[in-house]
């Protein structure tokens, strides 16, 4: 018979375990875009056939969930569009935008 502080403990580390999976779950979903010169004005996933925006945090970054393979699509203050980056579920990915709009790894 397993003692009361057995249990416990067995099921201290079952819910350790499942606790830490869920957070790799959960961010190995998202993309996070840096915009650290404020050049984006938008940015979304776009694949054949749609797109999903991404959102903007306050200090000016971007956020994604990503549901399967995409890439990166975003407008610069100058109304230029740039593309790149690749995204894909469970590979949580971060880009960053360069001073002349470019997303880069």
């Amino acid at each position: 018979m397993v003692s009361r502080e057995g249990v416990w403990g067995i099921a201290a580390i079952f819910g350790t375990v499942g606790l830490g999976f869920s957070a790799f779950w959960f961010v190995s979903n998202y993309t996070i875009l840096h915009n650290r010169h404020d050049v984006v004005t938008e940015a979304r996933l776009v694949w054949t056939g749609g797109a999903k925006p991404m959102s903007r945090l306050p200090w000016g970054d971007y956020i994604v969930r990503v549901d399967g393979d995409a890439g990166i699509e975003i407008t610069c203050r100058d109304g230029t569009v740039t593309n790149g980056g690749y995204v894909t579920g469970l590979m949580a990915e971060d880009y960053t935008v360069t001073r002349d709009c470019k997303i880069i790894s």
